[in-house]
């Protein structure tokens, strides 16, 4: 299955098959919400800073990379498909988690953050690729050294 992704003045053939030289034998399979959240929590030294990171898998749901997709303060409506397939393509992915990291923001999803999710995931249905989960990472007040982790998914907004 290919699909031909025309992103600016670049043409770029997209095709699942050729993933399978990209992926690393001992990849991480996140193929749960738990194993996803679990990778999150175990490479938290990543999402210390405030910004919104992808986790590019592959169809089969293997990590692939961890990428850094916006670093400054900012919400998933900044997130615009052409960036977003940008990267996913130069990730050789077809499925995508998105980590929202906000240290010192609110626990709470807010309504504009629920919709963006929603609007990313059907935007990249277009081009047959999966966003699997949108994980909005917090640090409780008085836990410095821990992170707390809201699945989307889970809410049923994914």
């Amino acid at each position: 299955m290919y699909r031909k992704i025309s992103i600016g003045d670049e043409e770029l053939l997209f095709t699942h098959r050729h993933q399978e030289a990209f992926q690393k034998s001992n990849s991480v399979l996140l193929d749960t919400r738990l194993k996803s959240e679990q990778h999150i929590a175990d490479a938290q030294h990543r999402f210390i800073k405030t910004g919104v990171y992808g986790l590019m898998l592959t169809t089969s749901q293997h990590l692939i990379e961890t990428r850094t997709l916006l670093n400054v303060p900012s919400s998933l409506k900044a997130l615009t498909t052409g960036r977003l397939l940008k990267h996913i393509i130069q990730a050789n992915a077809t499925r995508l988690i998105l980590v929202c990291s906000n240290p010192a923001g609110e626990l709470n999803v807010p309504e504009a953050q629920r919709q963006e999710a929603s609007r990313i995931k059907y935007s990249l249905l277009e081009f047959s690729l999966w966003l699997d989960d949108v994980f909005i990472a917090n640090k409780p007040t008085g836990k410095p050294d821990r992170m707390k982790l809201t699945s989307l998914a889970s809410m049923g907004v994914i």
